[in-house]
């Protein structure tokens, strides 16, 4: 899956005169920026995020920190450690819970 690569960095704008049926007017705003350039249109903008200020701020670390989350858990999915009896193992040993991080990653990049 492509998604913007570089670093990811919530930005708050202030106030915004956008709507939707949550929250009203004058939410506030803020914005996902990456340190690298998406598209000459948009340029380093992700994405915009609007809401109550508590709110609005929590969806945009969430979002801005997913790709780091991604990462982290196809770490942890896929790692191998080594057991005292030389052998390897998958850290997570439940084959059910391994099937779930799986499809959770595969959704994340875009599949089902």
């Amino acid at each position: 899956m492509k998604y913007t690569k570089g670093t990811w960095e919530p930005e708050r704008t202030g106030f915004t005169n956008e709507s939707d049926m949550n929250s009203g007017r004058n939410m506030h705003k803020f914005i996902i920026k990456s340190d690298e350039p998406m598209n000459r249109r948009y340029g380093n903008k992700i994405a915009n995020i609007l809401g109550n200020e508590s709110d609005a701020k929590a969806n945009a670390h969430l979002i801005a920190n997913a790709p780091e989350m991604l990462a982290m858990l196809k770490e942890l999915c896929y790692k191998w450690i080594e057991k005292s009896n030389g052998g390897q193992k998958l850290l997570i040993d439940d084959n059910s819970i391994n099937q779930e991080l799986l499809h959770l990653i595969a959704k994340a990049e875009g599949g089902e």
